[in-house]
């Protein structure tokens, strides 16, 4: 299937919220979580009982969310070579899958949650921060209709920002392209009034001169070379800058646009914070693993993950 990046909410200011995933409403499996971020070195023993340990903090501190993905993200390696590590990181997913299911039913939003066309809104932190900035409201205690509202508004906003900033490139574009033309019409006229001169010399001199570099020719040919690179260097519409950033997280991190939910808010001119979780059920009870929280950088195409223990975004190195 082809992917399909699903918008649920997008910029208010210089500030948004998107979400993506494969197909709307389909129902995730436990397994689906897939990344590149699988070990093979010789520290592989090491890397792995970090894994797991980070597991067990998360897990030790409440942080279900964070410590299921955490331990999904082990076990996805081949730990053949570790059964010991290999079942204690499966009891330890039974353990964190039994916490966070109870914890959603336990939870004081969870019929409202069960009957809401916005599961993944609700549970995303990315989106969950934006609404309350916003409205004053928790996303999870709101209802669909302020939802919707709220999302209503939010891409009502981007359109405008959208036709604005493509009238802003469209003058910038149009005052480059005259200022090039202008520069290419005055180079011509210098160049034709060289040869008017050259004229009056003798014909020998002036074959001689005729086969020599002309500088208004460099001129010239630079300007229309630099006329050609304007025009097809475009500037990415917001939309276009959003699937781009989305592209470049599932290249770098190898998870699947299709089995998990992509959350985005842009922090500035130049970054982007994405939070990736997998949806399943279990037990009829849906539940969502917190698979990682990135921050991309557009001007360096750079990619940081937080920490999950520690909260500190470091560089993203795939261990493979």
């Amino acid at each position: 299937m082809k992917k399909k990046w699903i918008y649920s909410a997008v910029v208010l200011s210089s500030v948004g919220v998107l979400s993506a995933c494969g197909t709307a409403n389909e129902k995730e499996t436990d397994t689906a979580v897939t990344s590149s971020a699988v070990v093979e070195s010789s520290d592989q023993k090491t890397a792995y009982q970090n894994m797991y340990r980070d597991s067990q903090d998360l897990y030790g501190d409440e942080k279900y969310d964070e410590a299921a993905g955490n331990i999904d993200m082990l076990l996805q390696n081949d730990l053949t070579d570790y059964p010991d590590l290999k079942a204690d990181a499966e009891a330890l997913k039974e353990k964190i899958t039994t916490a966070q299911t109870e914890e959603t039913v336990q939870d004081d939003t969870y019929d409202l949650m069960e009957k809401s066309d916005y599961k993944a809104e609700r549970k995303s932190v990315i989106t969950g921060e934006a609404f309350t900035k916003e409205t004053g409201k928790n996303i999870k205690m709101a209802s669909d209709k302020e939802i919707k509202q709220w999302i209503t508004k939010q891409e009502t906003a981007a359109a405008h920002t959208e036709v604005e900033n493509t009238q802003v490139n469209k003058a910038s574009e149009e005052s480059k392209e005259s200022k090039e033309s202008k520069e290419s019409k005055e180079s011509k006229e210098s160049k034709d009034s060289a040869v008017d001169q050259k004229q009056d010399t003798a014909e020998k001199t002036e074959t001689e001169s005729s086969q020599k570099d002309n500088p208004a020719d460099k001129k010239d040919s630079s300007t229309a070379s630099s006329a050609s690179t304007s025009t097809q260097e475009k500037t990415m519409t917001l939309e276009e800058e959003q699937n781009y950033v989305l592209d470049k997280v599932v290249e770098k991190t190898g998870i699947s646009p299709s089995d998990n939910q992509f959350f985005a808010t842009k922090e500035n001119e130049t970054t982007y914070q994405i939070e990736i979780r997998h949806a399943h059920e279990v037990d009829g009870v849906e539940i969502s693993n917190m698979v990682g929280m990135f921050k991309y950088d557009l001007s360096s195409d750079s990619l940081t993950k937080m920490d999950p223990v520690s909260g500190k975004y470091e560089t993203y190195t795939p261990v493979h």
